[in-house]
């Protein structure tokens, strides 16, 4: 059996929105591809979503253990990131699923 190697992804790190938009905004010139099972577009409208509902708020109720979880574990999640292929709970996953025919200058937007 052949063994497997992780895909080199890149470390990002970003202090504000607009160090998000500076990184996002050229990524359609340079073809950015993507090592996962997401296009680099997918992966760009899932942060956004992301983003966008923590700022305008969450359409949907997580339940109390897990949001007591995700405060234990925040200070984590901000300095490491999530691993890679995290499965999050369907209910939640349907929020921030990317469309799977985006577009990278309709993610860029």
């Amino acid at each position: 059996m052949a063994a497997t190697t992780a895909p080199n992804r890149q470390k990002l790190s970003f202090q504000t929105l607009d160090d998000i938009t500076r990184f996002v905004e050229p990524l359609p010139a340079l073809g950015a591809g993507s090592s996962g099972n997401w296009t680099a577009a997918q992966n760009i409208e899932h942060v956004a979503l992301f983003i966008d509902t923590s700022i305008d708020g969450f359409t949907f109720a997580v339940p109390a253990p897990i949001r007591f979880a995700a405060r234990m574990l925040r200070g984590r999640f901000l300095k490491k990131g999530f691993k890679p292929g995290i499965k999050p709970p369907a209910k939640a996953a349907v929020h921030f699923a990317p469309r799977p025919d985006i577009t990278m200058e309709e993610a860029v937007d």
